[in-house]
């Protein structure tokens, strides 16, 4: 389920079952106002998958918690580095 399009300058590939999430920037509700930070850091896009991932795609917007992963700063942005399992939902 690798895709290196969406951060092809990215030198970081996740191992085994982990996915890279790239963190959301100013979430902005439907009434116009913009999501607190502590919101910011829970939700993120996938942008690579290791090639054990099952249950995710490079590309879905997705929840975690902001305890779980390991953050990895590359030139593009700010990841965090998840397992699978700490994936809370999908948003469509």
């Amino acid at each position: 389920m690798s895709d290196l399009k969406p951060c092809s300058s990215l030198s970081f590939y996740p191992a085994r079952d982990f996915l890279l999430v790239k963190r959301d920037g100013a979430l902005k509700t439907q009434s116009g106002l913009f999501a607190p930070d502590t919101v910011k850091q829970t939700i993120g896009t996938i942008v690579r998958a290791g090639k054990e991932a099952k249950h995710f795609l490079v590309g879905q917007r997705v929840a975690f918690s902001k305890h779980n992963g390991h953050d990895i700063t590359e030139k593009d942005g700010d990841f965090i580095l998840l397992v699978e399992d700490a994936i809370l939902g999908i948003y469509e």
